[in-house]
């Protein structure tokens, strides 16, 4: 999106969510074209991937094209990005419908805040956290694999547990 603040010209890469509304970054800027919302990316699944903002999201997406074997397939499983955790509270209605909601939320306090609000009402809630567990999100994760081998700092990574009868796992 290109943009005028203050008689300059500004660009920036912007999503849109279900109100019509666009995050926007670039390198300097961080902020939201209203209305504020939510965004759902429906493939028709009864599985949903939780995340706290749409560059862990085009992360998650970009570490599939890799073919990474730690992550679902991404054309079968839908996708919350709440734009904010403020805005967990638009989010609720609509993973109550799925069977198994996987998040996907920073290591800090926002993040845990906002999973433990989201497990209290979705009980089986699973944590896909842990793939980055040394990394505060999945965008510095992704980020962190173009260091030097040498510069890396990453352990292992396990599989998420799913739900029992849950037809797919992570390898």
């Amino acid at each position: 999106i290109y943009f005028k603040q203050s008689g300059k010209n500004y660009f920036a890469l912007a999503f849109q969510n279900q109100s019509g509304g666009y995050e926007v970054r670039n390198r300097y800027f961080k902020g939201c074209i209203p209305p504020k919302d939510i965004t759902i990316v429906c493939n028709e699944s009864d599985e949903c991937n939780v995340f706290e903002g749409f560059m862990d999201y085009l992360s998650y997406l970009t570490l599939k094209e890799e073919n990474s074997p730690v992550l679902s397939p991404v054309e079968k499983v839908d996708h919350i990005i709440l734009n904010s955790v403020l805005s967990l509270s638009k989010a609720l209605k609509p993973l109550k419908e799925y069977r198994c909601v996987t998040c996907f939320f920073d290591h800090d306090k926002g993040g845990e805040t906002a999973q433990k609000e989201l497990k209290k009402h979705i009980p089986g809630l699973l944590d896909g956290s842990r793939l980055y567990q040394h990394f505060n999100d999945l965008n510095d994760y992704l980020r962190s694999r173009s260091l030097p081998a040498s510069k890396r700092q990453i352990k292992p990574l396990k599989d998420v547990p799913r739900k029992p009868g849950s037809r797919r796992r992570l390898r």
